[in-house]
């Protein structure tokens, strides 16, 4: 079979909008260097030392081609096709994972309803400051079309609290950190628990891992899921920056008109809701600007994470008050690209922020979506609330052998809050039944010493 014959490909259904070319940005890492001295020292040197002058940059291309015809077209078109043909070669390569069988046999095994049709998925990837590394190709089958049935889609990840708190330990322990990639993992069978102990059982599951699949060995971690990792390992610590995120925000958007624009917007805490009707166009930019923030809030900028809650309430009705807030709120994002600062203020957030060897793993700041009638029980919910997630991180800690020396200790600047968890004599009166059961359960932990506040 032809892979390149366009008859071998079955059109998708379904056709996505029209993407605007992205604008030219100014230099990428001109606020680095003019900012340099407020950062500190170490990471300033482990920063400038991982950026190398390299071609193509994500701001220089194209945007990527839709479908083969546009594949085939494109500025970049040998490139498509080669990237292409070695997905196509991983696919034969691995043994019965899949197989050419005659349209009227596949028929009479799943029906006509049961065949789906395929569609080519392209995609650029980029090295950790942006530039062009290589083109990628994935055939994939349209699983949006498959007849709903009773098995749920499962796809394991990493998550984010959880990578968080690895990095961490790594910097504390110094421990080495290896990234590999499985070429085209999905078409082998799922693998059991794998579990080493030192290195040279790490050595040994290497060995077996690249004789069983196509293993990549990329070296020390420097790079995940889009964020920077980067470590002075004589000093044991280690950062985590997303600065070339907030960068593909800033070119996405078009942010560099706005630069000189003075925003005439109240604190993002004084919003209101709107009371017009706003254009099906402002809602979907809204949208996309708002999950845009989110995303960065909840991987590595917790200092954002209340201004991002707070903005995705007016999603369904944005005013243009609401699209200058979100467009400031992505200026700052992008201006702190190489930052990692938690800025005070004179309000406090209704949330959390858990801490390991002095960074933070897990952090939460929104709107407390239950109801409560004093500022007292309000408080407790939220320590209910950090004191469960608290509890979670210590059993992943057993899971991975790591034993701390420190107890769990429970910052609460709230006295009431803790007399009514620490005293005996002390009860809360309440009419709210879920208030009650958490007040109840923590007095039970602290009382077991489960955690001190």
């Amino acid at each position: 079979m032809d892979f390149l014959d366009p008859s071998a490909v079955i059109e998708s259904r379904t056709r996505r909008g029209k993407r605007r070319e992205p604008p030219s940005a100014s230099a990428s890492y001109r606020l680095a260097l003019e900012e340099r001295n407020t950062y500190p020292t170490a990471f300033n040197a482990v920063f400038t030392t991982a950026i190398k002058p390299e071609r193509l940059h994500r701001k220089d291309l194209p945007p990527v081609p839709k479908n083969w015809q546009e594949a085939i077209k494109h500025r970049y078109a040998e490139d498509w096709k080669a990237a292409a043909q070695r997905e196509w070669d991983q696919i034969y390569r691995v043994k019965q994972s899949v197989a050419v069988t005659p349209l009227q046999e596949a028929i009479k095994d799943v029906g006509p309803n049961g065949i789906l049709p395929l569609m080519w998925v392209f995609t650029y990837k980029f090295n950790k400051n942006g530039f062009l590394q290589k083109f990628k190709a994935r055939l994939v089958v349209r699983g949006d079309l498959q007849p709903r049935g009773e098995l749920n889609a499962y796809a394991s990840t990493l998550a984010g609290r959880s990578f968080r708190m690895l990095m961490a330990v790594a910097a504390r322990f110094n421990l080495d950190l290896r990234q590999l990639d499985a070429v085209n993992a999905f078409l082998h069978s799922s693998i059991d628990e794998l579990v080493t102990r030192d290195t040279a059982r790490a050595e040994e599951f290497l060995m077996k891992l690249t004789q069983r699949f196509h293993i990549i060995d990329l070296g020390e971690l420097q790079w995940f899921l889009g964020m920077r990792i980067m470590r002075d390992r004589k000093a044991k610590k280690l950062w985590l920056v997303q600065d070339t995120y907030w960068e593909k925000l800033y070119s996405r958007f078009e942010l560099s008109k706005l630069e000189k624009r003075h925003f005439k917007v109240p604190r993002w805490r004084d919003l209101k809701e709107y009371e017009g009707e706003a254009p099906a166009a402002s809602k979907k930019l809204y949208l996309e600007k708002v999950g845009s923030l989110l995303y960065g809030a909840v991987t590595t900028r917790p200092d954002i994470a209340e201004a991002a809650s707070h903005l995705s309430r007016y999603s369904r009705n944005p005013s243009p008050i609401h699209l200058d807030a979100v467009d400031e709120a992505l200026l700052h994002g992008y201006h702190t690209r190489y930052l990692a600062i938690q800025y005070g203020g004179d309000e406090k957030p209704n949330g959390f922020l858990i801490s390991l060897f002095g960074g933070p793993i897990v952090w939460r700041a929104n709107k407390q979506d239950t109801v409560t009638t004093s500022s007292t029980e309000a408080e407790l919910l939220a320590l209910s609330q950090t004191v469960k997630e608290a509890f979670f991180m210590q059993r992943l800690f057993r899971a991975i052998g790591l034993e701390l020396d420190e107890e769990l200790v429970i910052q609460v600047d709230n006295k009431q809050t803790i007399r009514l968890v620490t005293e005996e004599a002390i009860r809360l009166v309440t009419k709210l039944k879920h208030v009650d059961i958490h007040s109840h359960w923590l007095r039970e932990a602290f009382a077991t010493v489960r955690f001190k506040t």
